[in-house]
């Protein structure tokens, strides 16, 4: 994989002050960059034959472009900004997200370029990125001498706010194309799950990745569905490096601009127009083309970060580090990757040399840098699901459980747990919720709607993408249904007693269930009441109920396998030795580690 680390109602916005560093991974070999005159003022733009051998070598930017004060990047409301039709239309609109304010490092050779289209990381992951890939080799790898810090600001888009993110997954760039991974169908062996391809996006995908409503993404799914987003991953999850790393907190980011889909020596105004990134002039919006911009702070050498140059340390006879033997030859600053306290070392010493090059700069240690709070499982929770347009056909008829499920998701679902609906909103068709209900494998609905996708843009803004059509069942015929329905619940939750599931007597809250081991629950799965444990309140749910006494799954306890009491994340069995799971290995339920989340082994409806 090529990474360019070289390279509803308002809420108050929080402003959040941190310092975030970038670094630059193989790929962000900037030398490869050819800029176009149009993108900096013209006494700053390169003086060679771009068609000449070498030229791309060569052509470097300035250090008032590096600062950003060349480059023509758009502003919010401006012409530019406005030209761009995202396939979402909230993504049109500033979001309310909080505005996060931090540093970025990058690890850069003697010619820097614009950190756009790079990965960047935080100070643990700039310092792994140099001890795991730069420092290993004589001269360092990419002739990389220093770390440059630089001022971002960010603001999440609506779609991934919906999520409860503020990150997307961390892409990655080689000479300004974004390379992925990017997820490209489905995998149905023993079981749904994301497919992900390497490369630039391919065009040929979009018909694998539609979406719920049969609307085809507009290039990737990442971009197209939630906009240039800042991604990031911890070290130690996806995309890479998936092994543990020892440098505590350590994360690294993408940063996307434009014309992802191309490297810079094709960057033409029609892409930038179609493809318009995420960097824009002044405060981030949160629009989908407005979430990110930076400003240089300034920069440090490796050599005064270790103490020593090491072209000498090498005529010496030195060796800076040795990955084999862990450790440098005549020199120990590198001396144990794996050392965490030895790491922790390494982190004060760049945030020191940083702090007293810099006098009256925020200190990094100050405002570290925010969470990494994306979520594989809950990003991608839709590519989990079997493929909603194969397999038999049915369209749900009036009173079938099926039926009753779909009216339920469209009056109370949407509204209660809109996190069980993903893709969908308030204004997706009927058939729309049946096609969900199939693909998550619900057992009241086996069958897929028999109508083709919609694939028309739709009508108004306010849609979202899911307009209403003529295969949505007719209103007249719904609500009478609907309000005898809603007696019936009512009559049915009114007669059924609540009992709150509870740690023990004493406690006034409610809990999912299994929520931390040796706590009892109160109430029988498969009960009209559970815990909504958002609101901290119980809920009376007739459908769901129904659907666990007809379902294995649902009717089968649910207990997640983990390591420790007040761990939240599930593990596969045996996966630490020592380390004890709470369900059985014949149970129903296994653990999907790289999900996150708990998988029935019985595939229902099909």
């Amino acid at each position: 994989m090529c990474s360019s680390f070289g390279r509803g109602p308002r809420r108050p916005l929080l402003l959040v002050t941190l310092l975030f560093v970038t670094v630059l991974l193989p790929g962000s070999a900037s030398s490869h960059l050819q800029p176009e005159v149009n993108l900096v003022e013209a006494d700053d733009a390169c003086d060679v034959d771009t068609d000449s051998e070498g030229a791309a070598e060569s052509c470097g930017l300035s250090l008032r472009q590096l600062r950003g004060k060349q480059l023509q990047v758009h502003a919010a409301g401006s012409a530019a900004m406005n030209a761009w039709k995202p396939w979402d239309a909230a993504l049109a609109d500033p979001s309310s997200g909080d505005l996060l304010t931090f540093y970025m490092y990058r690890s850069v050779s003697d010619e820097v370029y614009p950190p756009i289209n790079v990965n960047a990381a935080n100070i643990g992951g700039v310092l792994w990125y140099l001890h795991h890939e730069v420092v290993i080799q004589y001269p360092r790898k990419f002739d990389i001498t220093r770390v440059m810090r630089m001022k971002v600001q960010m603001r999440a888009t609506k779609p991934l706010l919906d999520l409860a993110m503020n990150f997307g997954p961390r892409t990655a760039f080689d000479s300004g194309q974004c390379t992925g991974p990017f997820v490209c169908g489905r995998n149905t062996e023993g079981g749904n799950q994301p497919k992900f391809c390497n490369g630039a996006f391919d065009k040929n995908n979009e018909a694998d990745i539609l979406a719920m409503s049969g609307k085809p993404y507009e290039g990737s799914y990442e971009y197209s569905k939630f906009g240039y987003h800042v991604g990031c991953n911890n070290l130690g999850e996806y995309p890479f490096p998936t092994y543990k790393v020892f440098y505590p907190r350590a994360a690294w980011y993408s940063l996307p601009g434009a014309c992802l889909s191309e490297v810079f020596s094709k960057w033409t105004p029609q892409c930038k127009a179609q493809e318009p990134g995420g960097l824009c002039e002044g405060t981030p919006t949160g629009a989908g083309n407005c979430t990110w911009s930076y400003e240089v702070m300034g920069e440090v050498s490796l050599d005064e970060l270790v103490g020593q140059a090491v072209d000498e340390l090498h005529k010496s006879g030195g060796r800076e580090y040795d990955p084999i033997a862990d450790k440098g030859h005549k020199f120990s600053f590198w001396d144990g990757i794996n050392n965490t306290d030895a790491n922790a070392k390494r982190i004060k010493a760049l945030q020191k040399l940083f702090a007293e090059k810099f006098p009256n700069q925020t200190l990094d240690e100050d405002i570290p840098s925010p969470p990494c709070d994306f979520n594989f499982g809950t990003f991608y929770k839709e590519f989990w699901y079997k493929d909603p347009f194969s397999g038999k056909c049915e369209d749900a008829k009036v009173g079938s459980a099926c039926a009753d499920s779909v009216k339920w998701g469209m009056s109370d679902g949407i509204y209660v747990h809109p996190e069980w609906f993903p893709g969908l909103t308030s204004n997706s068709t009927f058939k729309d919720f049946q096609r969900l209900l199939y693909a998550q494998g619900k057992a009241a609905c086996p069958y897929r709607p028999c109508d083709e996708p919609v694939v028309d843009a739709p009508t108004n803004d306010d849609d979202e993408g899911f307009g209403n059509t003529s295969s949505t069942l007719p209103g007249p015929e719904l609500e009478p249904e609907k309000e005898e329905a809603d007696d019936q619940v009512e009559a049915r939750c009114s007669a059924t007693p609540v009992s709150r599931r509870r740690r023990d007597s004493t406690m006034s809250s409610c809990r999912r269930r299994h929520s931390s081991p040796s706590f009892a629950d109160s109430d029988q799965l498969g009960a009209l009441w559970t815990c909504d444990e958002t609101s901290n309140a119980m809920r009376c749910d007739p459908v769901k109920a129904d659907l666990a006494q007809a379902s294995p799954c649902l009717a089968s306890p649910v207990s997640r396998r983990r390591r420790a009491g007040l761990m939240l994340a599930c593990r596969r069995r045996q996966s630490t030795q020592g380390l004890w799971d709470s369900d059985s290995l014949e149970d129903l339920w296994t653990c999907n580690q790289q999900a996150n989340e708990m998988m029935c082994k019985v595939v229902e409806g099909q």
